[in-house]
């Protein structure tokens, strides 16, 4: 097939949540989407098969510099913290914004989000992002069939911390155990963890431990894992950004860390599939609002390269090329 014959769809591959190459969460962004449809962006997803790939496309909304779409193997996402915090960073260094700007503004599908850049701006350190208020459900009250379709025991569970769902615009239920080593152990019961979560969808766990805090570390520290065990074949994620954040809330929510007005933690996840990533979260009060969550983090170029699709693929969709 001549070069003429197809149309070449530039993209960047990242590791976010680390600053370490093989490390973190792997993240494709494909530079511009124009011309693909909603069926050609979940196919390409699925060919690269990560937990998440990105499609920019030109800013829709005053006060923004683009828009993205997120996608899963298993479909599209309103939004999801690795994939923001990638992309922006991809936008940054690949300098497609303003290269005197500290704060890139992108368009998801839960509306505006704000990504603050840490050095300089073409090449970032450490970036930001301010997620959308932190809502909860009722906690679970079924707790020790939860914590036996996970291979637990309930007296695994961390004593006055509810199992509960909370959602920054992509819901979580999170499951407090007592260290990290139960963390780890963790081995799904599908038909038994089905059974506990009857019309969930997607469902996603975030099964986490408190950290005990060494003398004089000013951050506290927690470990986790994300699964999401009924995904095809993406089950557990490295790093999830817009799990994380909520964490922070639900930590802060059920008093399980200091907090007067003000406070940040870390959170290791990814190191039970070798992709250790460290996701920082900044807790700050609002006087009259909800509180303010952001989760930072850094990220690491990994290659670069071209998928191609036909020219007739585009006139058979109805989509011109």
């Amino acid at each position: 097939m001549s070069d003429k014959d197809r149309r070449p769809y530039h993209f960047r591959v990242v590791d976010v949540f680390t600053n370490q190459l093989f490390n973190g969460n792997q993240l494709a962004v494909f530079l511009d989407g124009t011309g693909l449809t909603e069926q050609d962006m979940l196919a390409i997803t699925r060919e690269l098969n990560y937990s998440e790939t990105t499609f920019v496309f030109p800013a829709s909304q005053a006060g923004t510099h683009a828009r993205i779409r997120i996608f899963t193997p298993a479909g599209e996402v309103p939004f999801a913290g690795h994939p923001t915090i990638g992309t922006a960073f991809v936008l940054a260094t690949n300098q497609s914004i303003l290269t005197d700007t500290q704060h890139i503004i992108l368009e998801e599908g839960v509306g505006p989000v704000a990504v603050r850049l840490s050095g300089e701006p073409t090449h970032p350190q450490f970036l930001w992002i301010t997620l959308p208020p932190v809502t909860f459900q009722p906690p679970f009250e079924n707790r020790e069939a939860i914590v036996e379709a996970l291979g637990l025991r309930a007296t695994d569970l961390l004593e006055r911390a509810p199992i509960q769902l909370a959602s920054a615009g992509n819901p979580f239920i999170y499951v407090p155990v007592k260290n990290k080593s139960l963390v780890d152990q963790v081995v799904i019961n599908m038909v038994k963890l089905g059974q506990c979560f009857q019309g969930i969808a997607p469902l996603k766990l975030y099964v986490f431990a408190l950290e005990e805090q060494a003398e004089g570390q000013e951050q506290l520290s927690v470990f986790a894992r994300m699964l999401k065990p009924y995904q095809g074949s993406i089950v557990e994620d490295a790093a999830t950004g817009s799990a994380a954040g909520p964490l922070g809330a639900y930590l802060v929510e059920h008093g399980l860390v200091p907090f007067q007005n003000e406070t940040t933690l870390v959170i290791e996840q990814g190191t039970k599939m070798e992709r250790p990533s460290f996701l920082h979260i900044h807790l700050q009060a609002q006087p009259g609002a909800a509180l303010s969550v952001e989760v930072g983090g850094s990220a690491v170029p990994v290659y670069e390269g071209t998928f191609y699709l036909p020219q007739h693929h585009f006139r058979s969709s109805g989509v011109k090329p």
